[in-house]
């Protein structure tokens, strides 16, 4: 049985939540409790300064993409850019 067709009514009542990684949305490694570093970070800088970090972000993923971790760096590369443009609705 594949995680995709696996259903919460197959596993037992005690099993703990399963998690799928997602290396762009929410890495895990970037988690320490219920904080996530990303809200830490636009916390520290307000929405102006996280609109700057978001778009440094979004250059180093675009330039780094074809010679590190291709697609996933232009996945995130599109995630910082689309979390500046919705800062800059704010």
């Amino acid at each position: 049985m594949s995680l995709e067709n696996l259903q919460s009514k197959d596993l037992p009542s005690d099993a703990a939540p399963v998690t799928v990684h997602d290396p762009v949305n929410h890495p895990a490694h970037y988690t320490r409790g219920a904080v996530e570093a990303i809200d830490a970070i636009h916390s520290a800088l307000g929405d102006e300064g996280f609109i700057d970090y978001c778009l440094g972000n979004c250059m180093k993923y675009v330039f780094r993409w074809r010679n590190k971790n291709g697609i996933e760096d232009l996945r995130k590369a599109s995630w910082y850019l689309s979390e500046a443009i919705k800062r800059q609705g704010a």
